[in-house]
């Protein structure tokens, strides 16, 4: 229904778990919200996938993907529609995303096999940090295009799950860099065994 308003530019779905990650109601739910602006940040993530496409001609995350799965170092699920891997420069220990196999800018694009096997990562990861990280905060995003952007060939959406397993200090607030003090390979064998 969002996505046929064209005021609408930036649908977001998301889930704020726990006090720490910005929950305000206790029940399990997920939150949808349509905005009439894009934010500087989805921009320029945008910008950055057309500059890879531009100077490589290759979609970027289909890229990341393919490395992950030829690695293995930092993966931790697949099943035939979607990978799951910590990545390489994850901002906080155990961040994940859930890629789709298929590329696609929009997540308004997904198909109902597609929907199953989403369905069966996210559970596998939801059940990976509760019962082996002792089931704290966490926010998780889907990042899909923008408005007018749905069949570009450098977008690709996913899924983003950051648990909050630490505290932004001094110089991540000052600088506006991440410390993760984990390694994601660790991280992805802790997860994975």
């Amino acid at each position: 229904m969002l996505a046929n308003d064209p005021m609408i530019l930036l649908i977001m779905l998301f889930k704020n778990f726990g006090r720490s990650a910005g929950a305000s109601l206790y029940h399990p739910h997920s939150q949808i919200v349509g905005s009439c602006i894009v934010p500087k940040f989805v921009r320029n993530r945008e910008q950055e996938q057309q500059r890879y496409f531009d100077e490589m001609g290759r979609c970027v995350m289909c890229d990341v993907l393919k490395f992950e799965l030829e690695q293995k170092k930092r993966l931790v699920f697949e099943n035939n529609s979607f990978v799951v891997f910590i990545p390489f420069a994850a901002e906080v220990p155990f961040e994940m995303w859930i890629v789709p196999r298929r590329h696609a800018a929009d997540f308004n694009d997904i198909n109902s096999v597609e929907k199953a096997d989403l369905a069966s990562g996210l559970k596998w990861v939801m059940t990976s940090i509760k019962n082996k990280l002792g089931n704290p905060d966490y926010n998780f995003a889907i990042n899909s295009c923008t408005r007018y952007r749905s069949n570009e060939p450098q977008l690709h959406w996913f899924l983003r799950i950051v648990p909050r397993l630490t505290t932004r200090a001094g110089f991540e607030i000052g600088s506006g860099m991440c410390i993760n003090p984990s390694l994601p390979e660790s991280d992805a064998e802790f997860l994975r065994n």
